[in-house]
């Protein structure tokens, strides 16, 4: 069983019970059933006293059953200078619920929260434990003000894979009735008892059972309960917004934490005008301009400024040379008006498992920033952290998901470019020679677009030694590999990336006898048998479409003959489509065709078993052997 990681780093919250028993034995025998740990009373009490100050009470006591739970029972409390913690202490409990660790606000570490930025205004207050025994129940408890409303904490009662959870409950005080908007996610599928009112919200959820993780299942955010609050009148640390719809978030972002940051000294903005002087066309001109951005910068991690929100000066940042994602996408913004072109920041969530800016609740979301630039009908992205991503060149990061776009007139939530499996290709063609011992040499080329370009271009930095353990392992079933000749052949303006190769290898063509056994595929083989479920649980989430297109000249043996091929064969499903197709040439010569279609998409549990054995086949005739005899 796995946890993923991840929700350690989270903050748990809850009021302080009394006669709290952790003893194991009360933990209800349902709860135990896969999982790691078992979240056994946790309450999270938010008073909003006014639009700029909330008082939070929290305390939650998980017992950890074995060491792949452990990273739950980390708690930290994360703050900055809005913060004033009142209370902070944590108990640790052994399996009869005795207590045998008490850590007081002097036992906590107090800490820079930097972790891989090099400039933050956060710190971390934490406590080490190192279990000696399983299990044991750890409680943490911190009782705080803070004067940023733009996040009233939310309430996630299922802490993720492999956790169960015994008791939460969710409180929201508003004496003053202050507007507010919410959301609720999933509730329904857990029977979670309600109470909302214009001046208090209550939640409250018991015994919820360990879900396990799945192969290629939804994001947990897809179906574990989730309850948000927001207020329309609401302050970021010193920073006070009155918003209603995302046009008026979008007009506060822009006026409050952008506006005035765009400034450049002259000599950057005539070196700029001599880099587009020689071009009338826009669309080159920004191309060009984002370019001279990526040469000029480096990305680090910054998280200062109202509450880490606030991109740096675009000043600042063409003085220093290097910037966050919120820096740089300011000063790329700044760059392209500088010769007028126009182009808006843009929040997102950047992650591979894709989530969307929720546009049903007006609030502060998104982990990242890009750039988006509206030309000749279509909006262009700009990926400002990379020094490698091309133009308009998005990846699988930020790919295929909503975004908002922050302009004068206010937000805007639009999609960012969706890659199709004719878009996401690999092409692979080249020359397999098989030697009558069973050794081969072999030339390819291997052609790649979209998300799979995304995988391979990083490849042009590496360094001769770490290519060659790419390609070990890439042809991980490949044995005593050689290689002649690799070379890389990036092109940015149409995002191609193209590996040209060179190699030999033994072994590759098992003797049987007299005769040569060997697979076709030899360049590209789908691997790895996804998990069989007797009672599959989750929904089936393909979150890349791509497609594969092989076809490899065989060349065997003068003294050995074909004795049979196998048939052709065309599967098509609702997952994809496979086909290979083998054709003689000559006495001597195999022309080996293949292609792969995956799609993307979410489907019904039920459709799982048709999935694997779907991939099932595809290896299956991947691995297909044909057999040379020697001529008589």
């Amino acid at each position: 069983m796995r946890y993923i990681g991840f929700l350690a780093l989270l903050i748990f919250q809850g009021l302080c019970a009394q006669d709290d028993n952790y003893n194991i034995t009360s933990i209800p025998s349902s709860l135990l059933e896969n999982a790691n740990a078992v979240v056994r009373n946790e309450k999270l009490n938010v008073r909003i006293d006014e639009f700029n100050q909330i008082t939070i009470h929290e305390k939650i006591a998980v017992t950890v059953l074995n060491k792949l739970g452990n990273d739950l029972a980390k708690y930290y409390k994360q703050y900055d200078k809005s913060y004033n913690i009142s209370k902070i202490h944590a108990t640790v409990f052994n399996a009869q619920g005795k207590e045998i660790k008490n850590y007081k606000r002097k036992d906590f570490i107090d800490v820079s929260a930097s972790g891989g930025s090099m400039y933050s205004d956060n710190r971390v207050m934490y406590v080490e434990y190192t279990p000696v025994n399983y299990p044991y129940t750890f409680e943490f408890e911190v009782e705080y003000k803070s004067k940023s409303t733009a996040w009233i904490p939310r309430w996630f009662p299922v802490k993720g894979y492999y956790i169960s959870t015994q008791n939460s409950s969710y409180k929201v005080e508003n004496p003053k009735q202050l507007a507010y908007r919410t959301k609720a996610y999933n509730l329904e599928d857990y029977n979670i008892e309600e109470n909302i009112s214009t001046n208090e919200i209550h939640l409250n959820v018991k015994n919820l059972s360990a879900i396990p993780k799945e192969y290629a299942s939804p994001d947990f955010s897809n179906f574990a309960p989730l309850f948000i609050v927001a207020l329309n009148k609401f302050q970021l640390v010193n920073t006070p917004a009155d918003v209603v719809t995302w046009e008026d978030f979008g007009i506060w972002q822009n006026t409050k934490l952008l506006a005035g940051r765009d400034q450049l000294p002259q000599s950057t903005i005539n070196e700029v005008e001599n880099l587009v002087k020689h071009t009338k066309d826009t669309l080159e001109m920004a191309r060009l301009i984002y370019e001279y951005m990526q040469q000029k910068t480096r990305y680090i991690s910054v998280q200062i400024g109202i509450g880490g929100w606030q991109p740096s000066t675009a000043a600042e940042v063409d003085k220093l040379g290097y910037g966050d994602c919120k820096g740089l996408t300011n000063y790329t913004m700044a760059l392209l008006k500088s010769q007028g072109i126009s182009s808006y920041y843009t929040l997102i969530y950047g992650d591979r498992k894709k989530r969307d800016i929720d546009e049903d609740i007006v609030t502060l979301q998104g982990n990242h920033a890009i750039l988006t630039v509206p030309l000749q009908g279509e909006n262009y992205f700009l990926e400002c952290t990379s020094q490698q991503t091309p133009f308009n060149f998005l990846g699988d990061f930020t790919d295929d998901r909503k975004a908002l776009m922050v302009t004068p007139q206010g937000g805007e939530i639009i999609n960012t470019k969706k890659y199709t499996a004719e878009d996401s290709y690999q092409n692979t063609t080249g020359k397999i020679f098989i030697q009558s011992d069973g050794n081969t040499s072999v030339t390819v080329k291997i052609t790649t677009g979209g998300v799979q370009y995304n995988y391979r271009y990083t490849l042009d930095s590496k360094s001769s030694k770490e290519k060659d353990l790419y390609y070990r392992n890439y042809w991980k079933y490949l044995h005593n590999m050689n290689f002649q000749n690799i070379t890389h052949s990036n092109d940015k303006r149409s995002i191609t990336y193209i590996q040209n190769l060179e190699f030999t290898t033994s072994n590759y063509a098992s003797k049987v006898g007299n005769d040569i056994l060997f697979s076709p595929n030899m360049l590209n083989r789908r691997e790895g048998i996804p998990v069989r479920y007797a009672d599959r649980k989750l929904p089936l989430q393909l979150n890349m479409a791509f497609q594969d297109l092989d076809e490899v000249e065989i060349i065997i043996p003068e003294e050995y003959e074909i004795n049979s091929l196998p048939d052709n064969v065309l599967m098509e499903t609702v997952f994809g489509t496979y086909e290979f197709q083998i054709t003689k040439i000559s006495s001597t010569k195999l022309l080996y065709k293949r292609f792969l279609k995956l799609n993307s998409g979410i489907f019904p549990k039920e459709q799982y078993a048709a999935y694997r054995d779907f991939i099932i086949d595809v290896i299956k005739y991947d691995n297909i052997k044909i057999l040379l005899t020697i001529k008589k």
